[in-house]
């Protein structure tokens, strides 16, 4: 396959305009943090800026949209999805999916996170502010203070 057709078969449908966002990178966390239902997070090592100039540069491979993503996109063994509809005029950013250097989390999970940054890891405080929410049960907690690790051990 020639080069201009692989360039033009990945690239976006849509101008990639912002920089994939500071609030899916590990480190930026914090309590006033936006809760989703399901949010990916990157570990302190994905250079989230030099995936968005790869996408930019049709160096990544697209994807056929799936779960209601928009459209995908590869770039160093990681998938981002480009938020909103080819057909509309919003902001189309980028967000990480899945693959190396990426984590997901449920929206107990990642409304967890937050408070054990806040208290540096689970303290007695931590536990009362669980104990207030039921959808923070104790897988839930075992798996943020994992990730809470990862974000401490850098």
């Amino acid at each position: 396959m020639p080069e201009d057709h692989n360039r033009e078969a990945n690239k976006p449908s849509v101008p990639i305009l912002a920089l994939l966002r500071s609030r899916h990178a590990l480190d930026a966390l914090s309590r006033k943090s936006w809760i989703r239902e399901r949010t990916t997070i990157a570990v302190n090592s994905v250079d989230m800026v030099e995936g968005t100039w790869l996408i930019r540069e049709e160096s990544g491979v697209r994807h056929r949209s799936e779960q209601g993503h928009a459209e995908l996109f590869e770039i160093n063994d990681r998938w981002y999805g480009v938020e909103g509809a080819p057909q509309s005029s919003g902001s189309h950013r980028l967000y990480p999916v899945r693959g190396e250097g990426l984590i997901e989390l449920s929206r107990a999970e990642f409304k967890a996170l937050p408070i054990l940054i806040h208290f540096n890891g689970l303290a007695l405080e931590c536990e009362k502010q669980f104990a207030h929410d039921p959808r923070i049960a104790t897988p839930t907690v075992e798996k943020a203070l994992r990730v809470y690790e990862l974000r401490r051990n850098g």
